[in-house]
């Protein structure tokens, strides 16, 4: 399996994981370079989630370019770092 093909199946896993929040999710379309990987909307906020494997590869200047980016309010930035069989690890960008 690719590296790419994991990466895939981590964003449907989080996908999972939203909708049986109660989002609706639009997970990135093929070929994206976005900031965000899925895009959960709850019925009182959205949540933008960037999906990672690999904790380093969050650097503190990433976490500052996303909390940057403009939003509505009620709007969250997250990283969700996959953790192997445990769920997700949720960090919040202020």
């Amino acid at each position: 399996m690719s590296i790419k093909d994991r990466g895939t199946k981590r964003e449907y896993k989080a996908r999972d994981a939203l909708l049986e929040m109660g989002a609706s999710v639009v997970v990135r379309s093929a070929g994206s370079h976005g900031p965000f990987d899925l895009v959960a909307v709850f019925s009182d906020h959205v949540r933008l989630v960037q999906v990672k494997s690999d904790k380093y590869a969050v650097s503190l200047e990433y976490k500052i370019t996303l909390s940057n980016l403009p939003r509505p309010d009620d709007t969250y930035i997250e990283i969700w770092l996959y953790q192997p069989r445990k769920p997700f690890l949720i960090e919040r960008i202020e």
